[in-house]
């Protein structure tokens, strides 16, 4: 069964005289003859419902920013109300003057938005520095037992050292992120190109709300 199934793919794949359109075509006849439609349905859905619930956290996250931001704008909207008025007065038609007030307070929120935007950015990366941190702290020294390296792990996980080289590892990789603009260098942004892609439709089908 499962034995005749890898040798009929694994000839599809040796064949070299037969176009790879048709290859293909025959790898996935093979797959759906393989695989089990029932548990094909099941991991989809599992997959859909983890989307929906990422979605719906990060549209939580994502209105807190607005809320914030538009709360920041409000803030300092009187001040700059006061110099850029009259400046806009000086340079801009007189029927257009009704959009000023308007204006100013719109560009107001839409700053405020942006530095809450990069506020939530910097508390995203402080998060990721600290948890990969600690996994990585405590994940190589399980590693080192396994292999046999050390007999147990050097540093404890309520000790002030361990605490001490998290601290210092999510400095690091703080900084790192940051001098990158909190992306990835080449070549690890080719690496992570369908990362890239699903960040983007996730973005968007956040930001049609």
């Amino acid at each position: 069964g499962e034995q005749r199934k890898e040798q009929r793919l694994s000839l599809l794949l040796s064949d070299s005289s037969s176009s790879p359109s048709s290859q293909a075509f025959e790898v996935y006849l093979v797959m759906m003859k393989a695989v089990d439609p029932n548990e094909v349905i099941e991991a989809m859905s599992g997959l859909y419902q983890i989307l929906l619930a990422v979605i719906a956290t990060l549209r939580l996250k994502f209105a807190a920013a607005v809320t914030l931001g538009c709360s920041i704008g409000d803030m300092f909207h009187a001040s700059i109300h006061v110099h850029a008025r009259p400046l806009l007065e000086k340079n801009i038609s007189p029927e257009y003057h009704k959009w000023i007030d308007p204006g100013i307070k719109y560009s107001s929120q839409a700053v405020g938005v942006f530095l809450a935007w990069i506020l939530q950015r910097i508390m995203s990366a402080i998060h990721c520095s600290l948890r990969g941190a600690f996994l990585f702290v405590s994940s190589s020294q399980d590693a080192l037992v396994k292999l046999g390296y050390i007999s147990s792990p050097v540093l404890e996980k309520d000790s002030t050292l361990f605490s001490g080289a998290v601290m210092l590892l999510a400095l690091i990789g703080f900084l790192s992120q940051a001098s990158y603009g909190f992306g990835l260098p080449f070549p690890l942004n080719l690496l992570f190109l369908p990362v890239y892609v699903l960040e983007f439709v996730i973005t968007q089908m956040i930001g049609s709300v």
